[in-house]
C-alpha cells in the first residue's frame, strides 16, 4: 500500500496524552525500535485496517444490490440465521469431555 523506504517523509508536531507517549516509548524499548518507527507503524496498520473496511462495505453494498436486499431484509436474515441450529460442531467443553 505504502513503500515507506522510498516516500520522502516529513517532520511534524502532534499532542499526546503522556500516558500514551510512555506506552510508545515502552513499545518502541521493547521492539528495539525508535519512537517515529512505532508511530509509522501504527498510522500503517490504521490505514490498512480503514481500506480493508472499505472494501468490506464495497462488497456488502455490491451484494446487496445484487440481491436486490435492503437494511430490514439484512437485519431479519441474520435474525432468521441466529435463530436456526448451526451447522458447525462445536468442540465440547472440559466438563462435557469428562
Amino acid at each position: 500500500m505504502y513503500d515507506v523506504y522510498i516516500m520522502r517523509t516529513q517532520t511534524f508536531k502532534i499532542s499526546l496524552p503522556n500516558q500514551l507517549v510512555k506506552a510508545l516509548d515502552r513499545r518502541a524499548r521493547e521492539e528495539s525500535r525508535s519512537r517515529s518507527e512505532v508511530l509509522r507503524a501504527a498510522a500503517l496498520a490504521y490505514l490498512e485496517l480503514w481500506a480493508q473496511w472499505r472494501r468490506l462495505q464495497n462488497y456488502g453494498s455490491r451484494q446487496a444490490r445484487r440481491f436486490d436486499l435492503r437494511p430490514r431484509d439484512v437485519e431479519r436474515l441474520i435474525s432468521e440465521l441466529r435463530t436456526q441450529p448451526s451447522s458447525i460442531p462445536r468442540p465440547l467443553d472440559e466438563d462435557a469431555q469428562r
